[in-house]
């Protein structure tokens, strides 16, 4: 069991950490992320920086932190959103909706997530694991419809006497079929809410909500009855 000292510096290092995020996090609302300065933030801390550095070793760390912090969010709210009751389709639509609640919200943290990252900053391998933890719900929503439809062309190729479209009636062609639509997906969906955000939306004729809920259903495709 954690000794109470040790779960004492633990606590307090976390909240000092919360404390710079912050800090960072109203440098990126004021400037964006090239304004984020460890060297500012110490001093609005009232500490050193080399004291500050024991906490985050440089600015691209602290923005890793961020990065990071903002993908495990959204997956877990993509993740809450899903059941498995609803067909493939209305997920897909709640999974569209739900992000653009929490982008609209949080655009700065949108933003920095999924914007373009500063020259010569990587990002860390663990956001690629946070980042198909959102892709994935999309997909299985997808491999579920390529299903349903290689289902019905199965059906109808049956009752017409002629055998199936291939591109239809294999697992691997259903795989790749939904991972592309699955990508499509997602690419249109940050497509109008990065115009949105970043302004470009303004000044025409355009209801960017409404924008949205189209590329959306474009995006998943026509609904498909099931006989």
């Amino acid at each position: 069991m954690e000794n109470v000292p040790g779960g004492a510096r633990a606590r307090h290092r976390e909240q000092v950490r919360a404390e710079i995020q912050a800090h960072a996090w109203e440098q990126i609302a004021a400037a964006g992320p090239s304004a984020v300065s460890l060297r500012a933030i110490a001093k609005q801390m009232g500490m050193t920086a080399p004291a500050l550095y024991r906490y985050f070793t440089s600015r691209d760390d602290l923005l890793s932190s961020l990065i990071r912090a903002t993908h495990q969010e959204l997956a877990e709210i993509v993740e809450a959103t899903v059941s498995t009751d609803d067909l493939p389709e209305d997920r897909l639509r709640h999974i569209a909706a739900v992000f653009r609640r929490w982008a609209t919200s949080h655009p700065d943290r949108y933003l920095l997530a999924h914007g373009t990252f500063l020259p010569g900053y990587a990002v860390p391998p663990e956001i690629t694991t946070l980042t198909h933890r959102i892709l994935t719900p999309a997909l299985s929503a997808f491999l579920e419809l390529e299903a349903r439809h290689a289902a019905a062309a199965a059906r109808t190729a049956a009752l017409i006497g002629r055998r199936p479209d291939c591109d239809h009636c294999g697992r691997a062609q259903r795989a790749s079929r939904a991972l592309r639509r699955s990508v499509t997906f997602w690419t249109r969906l940050h497509g109008v809410l990065s115009r949105e955000l970043a302004g470009h939306l303004g000044g025409i004729d355009v209801d960017a909500e409404r924008l949205y809920e189209q590329e959306t259903d474009s995006a998943i495709g026509r609904r498909l009855r099931v006989a």
